[in-house]
């Protein structure tokens, strides 16, 4: 088989000589048949009038029965209106490169070929395919892989989910009732009881937070929120949260925030909130006496920039390199961290933050760091720098007390709910799930509403959008007190229409804050 009379390319004015002209003939032609692509030229009716061998082996047709009928008669019907369109973009003179489309074969099937085309002044076009059918069906693959990977990634994920509000529900519980226990009238040896059952409860519900965090790490799904929040809030909350367990140790735990520190700044409130619960719990556990405190700081590159310093055995003695290590620059594993993991996955969160991590002697002990960016909102803090969070919940002290509903379906958490609210002074009403809430919230001006998120009948986001909608010119407050904590459950309760989101287990101090945060008149 060979080209046509004509020669593709344009010669110059003086043509070779006819012993020329046919050994170059006989050069292209070699390359014709040589080819591993397919090469072929069609006349302007859509008709090739030559194709290379490579064409008859990719196909199955022999040269006459593929040149005996139009081309547009071997294209995949899904394909046939682009490629009508690129050959008739290639008789008004313009190229096609890249143009990919199907071609049935003798035995039926199809194969995926990759064009490039160019149409010659003699109404010729000469084009030339790749079959790509293995690259297709491997990407059929890839593509099919990543997506069964991404819903088995999901799964977990949604998985992980359950099991973390299915936890916390009865850890909110457990805390709780160990709380109330701690304020009843025992003797030292059930005072050292107690004070064992809660650290060994904080010690599970942080491994159950890390490992939420973990999972997403690890999935590389963990995304970063963008909202503006208060940093004192954040420090100020995850003290309290550890302030118990270091109380029953005979610690001190105290913050100081410098004036220099915005007020507002954007970024991932949980993150930062769970970095800091990560390094108070391990200050917590490495410390025998004295005080941890939290600082923070603004540097002048803008960076903001927190310290948990502590007095534990890590800083001291033969162990003094301990803490340069506690990073390790490996991927992050359930063994990282020489065994800690909570500080494997806070040094994974501060990088994802775009921030650093390290930790340093001091003077008495020594202080786990890290350094995050977090873009101001707003105006800078004037204020006098505050310390300490060692100090119990008000009393609201009013006639009856302000009445809080309660929307909890737990019998328990009903339970640890009235009594921490009867100890902050308050009266409580109670609504076993969503659909109730909203029918006592119809009749009733209750002072703020404690709104469980997970409820039968009526979820608790559900219910707070149509009390929101119901509601006249008065506004409720209605905090979250949920077990939902994964990473943006905040964010979804606030554009519910929530005012404020307390996670459980949920602590005297924690709540005694957010109530009086949202009924000043009742401080």
């Amino acid at each position: 088989m060979s080209l046509p009379t004509r020669l593709p390319l344009d010669r110059a004015a003086q043509p070779p000589a006819d012993g020329a002209v046919a050994e170059s003939r006989e050069e292209i032609n070699r390359f014709f048949e040589l080819s591993l692509d397919l090469m072929g030229i069609a006349n302007a009716e859509g008709c090739f009038v030559e194709i290379n061998p490579a064409f008859e082996r990719a196909l199955g047709y022999t040269f006459a029965e593929f040149t005996a009928r139009p081309f547009m008669d071997y294209v995949h019907t899904d394909d046939a209106e682009a490629t009508q369109a690129k050959f008739a973009a290639l008789g008004a003179g313009h190229d096609v490169i890249g143009f990919e489309n199907r071609y049935r074969c003798k035995d039926g099937s199809y194969r995926w070929l990759l064009w490039s085309a160019s149409s010659m002044r003699d109404g010729l076009t000469y084009a030339v395919a790749r079959d790509i059918t293995d690259r297709k069906q491997m990407e059929d693959e890839l593509r099919t892989g990543k997506e069964q990977a991404q819903e088995a990634s999901r799964s977990k994920w949604e998985f992980l989910a359950s099991m973390s509000h299915e936890l916390r529900t009865p850890m909110n519980g457990i805390i709780g009732m160990i709380q109330l226990l701690r304020d009843s009238a025992l003797t030292p040896s059930q005072i050292g009881y107690v004070n064992a059952q809660e650290t060994s409860a904080e010690a599970l519900l942080a491994v159950l937070s890390n490992l939420l965090h973990f999972s997403k790490l690890e999935a590389g799904r963990l995304e970063l929120d963008r909202g503006d929040f208060d940093v004192r809030r954040v420090v100020e909350e995850a003290c309290q949260m550890r302030t118990d367990t270091a109380r029953a140790k005979g610690l001190k735990i105290g913050y100081w925030v410098e004036d220099g520190v915005p007020v507002t700044v954007m970024g991932d409130r949980a993150c930062l909130r769970q970095i800091l619960l990560t390094l108070l719990s391990n200050a917590v556990a490495y410390t025998a006496s004295g005080e941890i405190a939290v600082r923070v700081v603004r540097h002048q590159s803008g960076e903001l920039h927190f310290s948990v310093s502590e007095t534990g055995v890590r800083f001291g003695g033969e162990q003094a390199s301990m803490p340069s290590e506690a990073f390790p620059p490996d991927r992050l594993t359930l063994h990282s961290a020489r065994g800690d993991f909570g500080l494997a996955v806070s040094r994974q969160l501060v990088e994802l933050m775009g921030g650093r991590i390290g930790a340093e002697p001091c003077e008495g002990g020594g202080a786990f760091w890290f350094s995050v960016v977090l873009p101001e909102v707003g105006e800078r803090c004037v204020e006098e720098p505050r310390v300490g969070v060692e100090r119990s919940a008000r009393s609201v002290s009013t006639d009856g007390g302000p009445l809080v509903l309660v929307a909890e379906d737990n019998e328990i958490n009903r339970l640890v709910a009235k009594v921490l609210l009867d100890k902050l002074g308050l009266r409580m009403a109670v609504a076993c799930d969503g659909r109730e809430a909203i029918q006592m919230a119809s009749v009733h001006a209750y002072d703020a509403i404690l709104m469980d998120c997970m409820m039968p009948e009526i979820d608790g986001l559900q219910a707070t959008r149509e009390i929101r909608a119901a509601e006249g010119a008065g506004h409720v407050p209605i905090i979250a007190m949920t077990a939902l904590a994964m990473p943006g459950d905040r964010e979804r309760c606030l554009a519910a229409g929530m005012d404020d989101y307390l996670s459980k287990p949920v602590r005297l101090e924690t709540l005694g804050a957010v109530i009086h945060r949202w009924l000043p008149a009742a401080a």
